[in-house]
């Protein structure tokens, strides 16, 4: 989009017939400046392709191992970055059938999912 404006614009300010001295290599660049759009225009739609592709890629990857059975039991969950930050985590019971959230020295049973 900005090399299309840029474009435009130049091209607006030929038209107009003002003072701006152009030289010989005028057209050239303008020329140029519209291949260098569609170049551009040409590999984001390579890349939002490959994007797609990628994406279904990872959908029919997983597809069938929806019949796999597990049982997920506890969620470890950090806040923060990479050097500090705080941690608390999530604990399935299985004999009262309820996820419990352990943070810090608090326990608390989690309500809704």
């Amino acid at each position: 989009e900005l090399l299309k404006f840029t474009s435009d614009f130049v091209q607006s300010i030929k038209n107009d017939d003002s003072d701006f001295i152009f030289d010989d290599n005028f057209d050239w660049r303008l020329s140029e400046i519209e291949h260098e759009r569609l170049r551009v225009n040409k590999r984001i739609d390579e890349i939002q392709h490959r994007i797609t592709s990628l994406r279904n890629e990872l959908k029919e990857l997983y597809y069938d191992m929806k019949e796999c059975a597990y049982r997920l039991y506890a969620v470890f969950i950090h806040s923060g970055q990479a050097t500090f930050g705080h941690y608390w985590i999530y604990i399935y019971d299985f004999e009262k059938n309820r996820w419990l959230k352990y943070n810090d020295s608090y326990v608390t049973k989690v309500v809704a999912i």
